[in-house]
């Protein structure tokens, strides 16, 4: 009823203010003849005019004064006005407002008696409400016992959890013993990767070639793009210089649509004017030259690259017409607008009055109404009593349904419970994954250290082709030793006086080079029996070393086995998480069933106090469990992402499983390298004793060239062996890392199973008192 009061006040005060605009147009724009010089001077003096508008005015005002020159008494004379009638309009119509203000006052007094009674039934109604409130207060106290049972639930829910913990350790003794069926098939498995390799091998050089084959063709596919690039800029050159000059033939028609639209409404609207005549000719003479010359710039943008001087020429001549033109139509513009501004006076005059008569139209539809709404208003307070007597019944409804949904948020909480459970049980796994990832850190420094390993296979296979060079070039010596046995079977036929003139030194300096070239073969006979223990050291290091990696291989494949079970978790936990927001869509939808209903029965009368707190309840629940239901899922994801590093991690051990095998493969190849070596050397001791009962009659300079060839052997020997005791030494810090490696894993399962074990003993216990208060903590 204030809403009514004070827009029937506004609008009284709108209707005074616009009659008096109304007033001033309708003496405007009421008769032609019938203008008041009074009126138009204040306009004239308020209103903001240009130089150009005040010259129209001026020469409007001296056409006038030479078309009318015999009524110059018409200054002076009286003229009838206006004003008085419509000062009696006003009056009359300001007594039926007077009127219609006193029959609204005597409404609201009305209003105000009804609105009394209303407030008197809301008292009652709270009254209602507050006893409703004390008996859903006797509920909770039945939801509180409801709740303790649900706790020996959960205790009966622990002890069967322990029954699956025994099954699960049964589950991990048949594992155990599956793995190691698996470490026997995966030492059936190594005896075929090496022919495996050699496969490999050959494969590789064949991707080799294929490789460059496909990287000539990319090369020559590049310097075709490249030239497809360039043509593809200069056809883009092309079309943008295209397409600059059609615009530029676009705009200037539309210059010349605007120009011919504009001269084809002056020429509708002024039409009487004499004086302008000659100007439109002369804009259609200069509007013929631009169509003309807009042809011409149409043929010529299709030859655009030939007569471009010519273009910018005749633009330069379009522009210059352009500007007479627009001082031309800035003229006819005023000319337009004082038009405009004529007429929309005279459709805001007649626009008020219509204005006035719907209002008192709508003055009347008000007051009917207003009677309507009285007597409905009559008829909803009998229908108020009938309707408290449904509210009482409804409200037995609602608290049956309430029951139900308070059952349902019960079975909620139960299942939210359980899902803090396995994110307590979630945190652990964080805890292990972290471990993990320490380990993997280590497992990378071993990664450096394989790949300084290959880097020395390098430098042993530069030594193995060395070694080769030195077989050659044993194998010339024994050719050399061969010449030099057949020189002394020449020697042996000479005359035995030469002989006895110099037989006496040659005897002395002989005997002298043997026992030099014994003790040189006593030292080389003596470093390879050290090379030969150092090489069975070696492949005892090997076999420790496979068997460690079996057992790496072993921890892996556990590790796949317990992230294939995190995942089956995950799904379980999305699966009941999918099943809580179901059961709570199914709530709400039950609270919005039951608001409606009220609603429907009761309207707007209805206090509706107590079923917002109950929404409002279940809305902030709502809310709190979506928010750890995303938090969880949150947690779930980061766990899959570490799941999936961990398994790219894997795939990285058994590429450096197979990275050792090829250094085993490499060592053993060295090892025949070096049997080779030992057997030549046999074969060339057992030739040089031979030799020594012939070299009695052999020349000193064959044998001065064997003792530096030997020395040269031992010095190469011995830069070897220093190489292989670098290479041993590397080894043992592998030996080292590689037994910390294993050291530490059983300390992992451990502390993998003590987690789990840990995480189960809460759940045996029973759920904390304090689980749901450290959720919303921690949202």
């Amino acid at each position: 009823i204030k809403d009514i009061t004070l827009s029937t006040q506004s609008t009284n005060k709108e209707s005074k203010k616009t009659k008096k605009k109304n007033d001033i147009l309708a003496q405007i724009g009421g008769d032609k003849d019938a203008v008041n010089v009074s009126l138009l001077i204040p306009l004239v003096q308020k209103a903001e005019l240009s130089r150009s508008e005040i010259q129209i005015l001026i020469d409007q005002l001296l056409n006038k004064q030479m078309d009318n020159p015999s009524e110059h008494s018409e200054w002076t004379e009286g003229r009838a006005d206006p004003v008085i009638k419509l000062k009696k309009q006003l009056a009359e119509k300001e007594k039926a407002l007077a009127d219609e203000h006193e029959a609204n006052i005597a409404f609201q007094n009305k209003l105000k008696e009804l609105r009394a009674e209303l407030n008197s039934e809301r008292s009652r109604l709270s009254a209602n409400v507050r006893q409703l409130e004390e008996a859903l207060n006797v509920k909770v106290t039945e939801t509180q016992t409801l709740h303790t049972r649900m706790q020996h639930i959960l205790e009966s829910h622990a002890a069967e959890k322990q029954g699956f913990t025994r099954q699960i350790e049964q589950l991990q003794a048949k594992i155990n013993d599956n793995a190691t069926i698996i470490h026997k098939m995966q030492e059936d498995q190594g005896q075929t990767q090496g022919h495996l390799q050699q496969e490999l091998i050959a494969q590789r050089k064949q991707m080799e070639v294929q490789f460059a084959q496909m990287r000539e063709n990319e090369n020559s596919l590049k310097a075709q793009l490249a030239q497809k690039h360039e043509s593809h800029r200069a056809h883009a050159d092309l079309e943008h210089r295209l397409k600059n000059a059609h615009r530029h033939e676009q705009d200037l028609q539309k210059q010349v649509n605007s120009l011919q639209s504009e001269l084809n409404a002056v020429k509708a609207e002024a039409s009487d004017a004499s004086a302008l005549k000659t100007e439109l000719n002369k804009a259609h003479s200069e509007l013929a030259t631009l169509k003309s010359e807009l042809k011409e710039a149409k043929l010529d943008a299709d030859k655009y690259t030939v007569f471009k001087r010519a273009l910018c020429d005749r633009e330069e001549e379009i522009r210059r017409s352009q500007m007479e033109v627009i001082t031309k139509n800035e003229e006819l513009a005023m000319c337009e607008d004082e038009l405009i501004d004529v007429r929309h006076e005279l459709t805001r005059s007649t626009e008020n009055v219509t204005w006035l008569e719907t209002q008192l139209n709508a003055v009347q539809k008000n007051l009917d109404e207003v009677k309507d709404k009285f007597e409905k208003s009559t008829e909803s307070l009998k229908r108020a009593q009938s309707d408290v007597n449904t509210y009482e019944s409804n409200m037995e409804k609602l608290e049956e349904e309430l029951n139900v949904t308070r059952n349902e948020l019960e079975k909620t909480r139960a299942e939210l419970k359980v899902v803090n459970e396995t994110a307590n049980e979630m945190k652990m796994l964080k805890v292990e994954v972290n471990r993990l990832q320490s380990n993997e850190k280590q497992i990378s420094e071993t990664q450096v250290q394989l790949t300084r390993l290959q880097e020395e296979n390098d430098t042993l296979s530069t030594q193995l082709a060395h070694l080769a060079e030195l077989q050659k070039q044993l194998k010339q010596l024994q050719e050399e030793n061969e010449s030099l046995a057949s020189q002394l079977a020449a020697t042996t036929e000479r005359p035995a006086a030469e002989g006895r003139e110099n037989g006496i030194d040659d005897n002395v300096q002989k005997n002298v080079q043997l026992v030099e070239q014994t003790n040189l073969l006593a030292q080389k006979e003596s470093l390879l029996n050290a090379l030969k223990t150092e090489l069975t050291h070696k492949e005892a290091e090997l076999n420790q070393l496979n068997a460690q990696v079996d057992a790496l291989r072993c921890d892996v494949n556990n590790q796949r086995s317990l992230a294939a079970r995190l995942n089956n978790d995950l799904e379980t936990q999305r699966s009941k998480n999918n099943e809580l927001r179901m059961k709570n869509w199914k709530v709400m939808e039950a609270l919005s069933a039951a608001e409606l209903r009220v609603k429907s029965s009761n309207g707007k009368n209805f206090d509706e106090g107590m079923l917002n707190k109950l929404q409002s309840h279940v809305e902030s629940e709502e809310t709190r469990w979506e928010s750890q239901l995303q938090q969880k899922e949150n947690e779930i994801a980061n766990l899959r992402i570490e799941l999936n590093e961990l398994m790219n991690k894997v795939n990285i051990n058994e590429k450096l499983q197979d990275k050792v095998v090829e250094l085993e493969t490499r060592l053993k190849d060295a090892e025949s390298f070096k049997e080779q070596a030992n057997a030549d050397l046999l074969a060339f001791r057992s030739t040089s004793k031979s030799a020594l009962h012939e070299i009695n009659t052999h020349d000193l300079g064959t044998l001065e060239k064997l003792q530096e060839e030997k020395a040269r052997l031992s010095e190469e020997l011995q830069i070897e062996c220093n190489k292989r005791a670098a290479v041993d030494a590397e080894l043992d810090k592998l030996r080292c890392v590689v037994v910390q490696l294993h050291q530490k894993m059983p300390q992992l399962k451990g502390e993998v199973y003590g987690d789990c074990s840990s995480s189960e003993q809460p759940i045996l216990n029973g759920p904390p008192t304090s689980e749901c208060s450290n959720s919303e903590v921690s949202i």
